[in-house]
């Protein structure tokens, strides 16, 4: 029997990952796949894999607003639980049980979960140590008025009534070749940094201050400690170095981007 949940994916020529991560939810009663415009094989293998495909809110283009196609997603469920997976991740073996024994079960506690997930290698034969446990809100009903919020780094917002639980079944980010490439990394993060500028309104000196230089290197001190302090806690086992730098040069840009934004006069307008 397929698990009564929604897990909702977006896609932009996405046909070298979406295979893998669709076969890691083929349990799953709804698939749907919300699409900017694929040029590559990206609709073909989801329709194959049984997905329904809607499209996104800007064809042909870069999301700009990912809390606004996430929404898109979430509203065309039908199921009563909704799961959102990118198309570069997995689910673990685990979390799909979870997510069965939750789904299937009418009396359930928690309206939302917290889910955990874990850096690996890219085929995910090898499980990486970080500094710390992360967790995402991921998992939620679909009746509880849950929300997608933030144009970048959305998340998941619940009314304040709903329990909200924590499983250990992970999902998985393989940090392939291209995952880890300056080259692939860099035009996304210029991309992804010029919308989040897009969202900043500083109010005075100091708010300014916080956005082009005080928060930006604040998020680049704090990726080379946890660069430095999980090598030398877990050696051959702790997340690639590349990883972190790639954190550092997207601080970096964000602090370019708010000075561009500064230097051509658009702070408290939309647009960059």
């Amino acid at each position: 029997m397929k698990i009564p949940c929604t897990i909702g994916i977006l896609t932009y020529n996405s046909e070298k990952n979406l295979a893998r991560a669709l076969a890691s939810i083929a349990d799953f009663a709804e698939i749907i796949v919300t699409d900017g415009g694929s040029t590559d094989a990206t609709l073909d293998i989801a329709r194959v894999c049984g997905a329904r495909v809607i499209p996104q809110s800007n064809q042909g283009h870069a999301i700009t607003d990912f809390a606004r196609e996430r929404n898109l997603t979430l509203a065309a469920a039908t199921q009563s639980w909704f799961f959102y997976l990118d198309s570069d991740e997995i689910m673990s073996p685990e979390l799909v049980e979870h997510i069965r024994t939750v789904a299937n079960d009418s009396a359930h506690q928690y309206g939302a979960y917290r889910v955990r997930y874990l850096k690996t290698n890219g085929d995910a034969s090898k499980l990486y140590r970080t500094y710390r446990e992360y967790y995402q809100l991921r998992l939620v009903r679909t009746d509880i008025g849950a929300r997608f919020e933030r144009s970048v780094h959305e998340r998941i917002v619940v009314p304040p009534p709903v329990s909200v639980g924590q499983t250990e079944a992970p999902w998985y980010v393989p940090l392939d070749a291209e995952y880890l490439s300056f080259r692939v990394f860099a035009p996304r993060a210029w991309m992804r940094t010029a919308a989040e500028a897009a969202a900043w309104q500083p109010r005075g000196a100091k708010d300014v201050f916080l956005g082009v230089i005080g928060t930006p290197f604040a998020r680049i001190a704090k990726s080379l400690f946890k660069m430095v302090a999980v090598k030398i806690l877990y050696g051959k086992d702790a997340i690639p170095a590349r990883y972190e730098l790639l954190r550092i040069l997207y601080s970096f840009f964000l602090s370019l981007q708010c000075a561009r934004r500064l230097v051509l006069g658009r702070v408290g307008k939309t647009g960059v």
